[in-house]
């Protein structure tokens, strides 16, 4: 089961109730054009199924404002995507059943359609934060409630994010006793919210012929320190500890008429430790448990509905230092999430990554989902299948790590202000059984791949290299960018069979940003 549960926003909390000053107006507009190439590969045994992606084209233009409603204490904000899916390249063929349809209109032009991500008002009173209207959520590192923000990343991406129709408040009441803001007492803070959630990995609010509406509620209670504000340069080493807790109370209504109700608790801590400029370490860990039942799912111990019981954590640790002159960034991601191991049983154990926090840029990106649909297009064939079984199209996703574990090596040099130069080596492997619903009921329940193997073990190893480049000019402030990326991605024996197995992928990016941003007012 995907679990993905829509949480808090805190980056922008932090400043306001920090008291940091705001402009009178701040606009931000952004555009990304992709242009990526991926080679074919077997999905199922013997050439029985190659997905073949060809190369595609892709486009964004994401606009945001924020401005003061007469005083500082009251502004609003909002950003929409213009998002044109598809430039160029065909839709994949692959899913010619249940699945296809949706996805080839999803993944087809669509001249400028408007997604808003964000319109909401802001208050801050003396006693906090009240936000109300549509908002993006992001908690800890993104793990399960993602705001899909753009970013400079050197490697991964990030889209639409988690939206909600919410309404917010938040407030550190050690400030109203005196405590300053950047003091431990001063950045302790209460929120509350509740939602209605407009779109996520698990819900979506609005019919748009391409998903069915799923009414999602949720409630929304955490307990954390805000990240701590440097106002100068560290001339002396300096530290900083941030992190909480929050749990979301979750139900969901589908379309179809099934039903979620969950509970999620979610930890995330982060330190950081800085000497100078080109001196510093970072490590953040986030830990995500889900607890429910959902009837979403009809297994043969759970006809009436399964208990939902999975868990995720997510780690990275970032050491930054200068050797002669040159900034160098030496990085290790780690993480790992459950999956459902009996099928048969009346417990869901399956956790999903949010498809926005980005592992590797192949195996979780292309190859997970590829094989994925090849299963539900199976599964949904009247030819093999007379009956799919209840909830078999919540299988499929669009990318995240899911029953596996992982490690990344990652390594980052400045060569010029401009310039970024990266190798990422990541290897996977998996937590339970990495299964085809189809080939594993063929074997008479015994647990089969797409290939026809045990699907245990190494899923393989992946081999990541970027290089960005980046100009910033001022009046107006305007940043463009180009960066070129190329992954490939060796698959292990999690990912073969007795008849062969999926061979080497290759993917190359080519991706141009311009930013820009107008500030005013004072």
């Amino acid at each position: 089961m995907r679990s993905h549960i829509g949480a808090l926003t805190l980056v922008s909390l932090a400043a306001t109730l920090s008291g940091q000053p705001a402009s009178a107006y701040d606009v931000n507009v952004g555009v990304d054009l992709w242009h990526e190439a991926t080679s074919s590969f077997d999905v199922g045994p013997e050439n029985e199924a190659i997905y073949d992606p060809g190369a595609l084209g892709s486009a964004r233009l994401r606009a945001g404002f924020e401005t003061r409603l007469g005083g500082p204490k009251l502004r609003l904000i909002g950003e929409a995507d213009f998002f044109a899916h598809r430039l160029y390249g065909e839709p994949t063929e692959l899913g010619t059943f249940a699945v296809d349809p949706r996805l080839r209109r999803a993944e087809s032009f669509h001249p400028f359609p408007i997604l808003p991500r964000k319109l909401y008002v802001e208050w801050t009173p003396f006693f906090g934060v009240i936000r109300a209207g549509q908002q993006a959520s992001h908690w800890g590192l993104g793990l399960v409630a993602n705001g899909g923000e753009r970013s400079d990343r050197l490697f991964g991406e990030s889209y639409r994010g988690s939206l909600s129709e919410r309404l917010l408040f938040a407030t550190s009441p050690f400030q109203a006793l005196g405590a300053l803001p950047d003091s431990v007492l001063g950045r302790f803070t209460l929120l509350a919210a509740a939602d209605l959630v407009l779109a996520d990995e698990t819900a979506l609010l609005l019919d748009t012929g391409l998903r069915k509406e799923d009414v999602a509620r949720q409630i929304v209670f955490s307990t954390l320190l805000r990240p701590r504000t440097f106002k100068a340069p560290a001339t002396a080493p300096r530290s900083a500890l941030n992190g909480g807790v929050y749990a979301v109370r979750r139900s969901a209504d589908a379309a179809l008429g099934d039903e979620l109700d969950v509970w999620v608790v979610d930890g995330h801590v982060r330190f950081l430790t800085e000497w100078e400029r080109f001196n510093s370490i970072r490590w953040e860990l986030e830990v995500a448990i889900v607890d429910g039942e959902t009837d979403r799912f009809v297994t043969e111990q759970g006809r009436d509905g399964v208990k939902v019981r999975s868990m995720g954590f997510a780690a990275e640790i970032d050491w930054r230092f200068a050797a002669d002159g040159l900034p160098i960034t030496l990085g290790l991601r780690a993480g790992a999430a459950t999956g459902d191991g009996d099928p048969d049983d009346d417990e869901v154990g399956r956790f999903s990554f949010n498809g926005d926090y980005d592992v590797g840029q192949i195996l979780f990106d292309q190859v997970v989902p590829a094989l994925q649909r090849r299963s539900t297009e199976r599964v949904d064939n009247p030819l093999r299948s007379k009956s799919p079984p209840q909830g078999y199209e919540h299988f499929a996703g669009r990318g995240g790590v899911s029953g596996a574990s992982y490690a990344a090596l990652r390594t980052v040099v400045e060569p010029t202000d401009a310039l970024d130069v990266g190798v990422e080596v990541m290897t996977a492997s998996t937590t339970v059984p990495f299964t085809d619903p189809y080939s594993t009921f063929a074997q008479g329940g015994s647990p089969r791949n797409a290939f026809g193997g045990r699907g245990e073990g190494r899923l393989g190893m992946e081999v990541a290299a970027a290089a960005r480049y980046a100009l910033t000019m001022r009046d107006p402030e305007l940043v463009p960018a180009l960066r070129l990326t190329y992954s490939a991605f060796f698959p292990g024996a999690a990912l073969e069979g007795p008849d062969g197995g999926l061979g080497t992928v290759h993917s190359g990016q080519v991706k141009l940003s311009i930013d820009s941003h107008l500030l005013g007012g004072g």
